[in-house]
């Protein structure tokens, strides 16, 4: 009876510490995704980025369009594209 018991409570000491460990690790993997979110709200996309990122946008075949310029045919003398633009 005695080592039910002591059973019961080692199963419910480990549940505990189980239950305890995954709680933190939720918090971590949220910090770490608040920290990602943020480092890409301040990315700086520079032309050149952007460029990049609307070539590979191309290469996927998504159909999206990243511009602003003035050498883009798409845009118009308001600087405006016609295309769906990705932010």
């Amino acid at each position: 009876m005695q080592i039910e018991l002591l059973d019961t409570l080692r199963a419910t000491r480990r549940t505990i510490h189980v239950t305890a460990w995954e709680a933190g690790a939720a918090e971590l993997a949220g910090r770490h995704a608040a920290q990602r979110l943020t480092e890409l709200q301040l990315l700086h996309v520079t032309k050149e980025l952007q460029v990049c990122i609307s070539m590979l946008v191309g290469e996927l075949g998504a159909g999206m369009h990243l511009c602003n310029s003035q050498s883009c045919s798409c845009c118009t003398s308001q600087r405006s594209c016609r295309r769906a633009r990705v932010y």
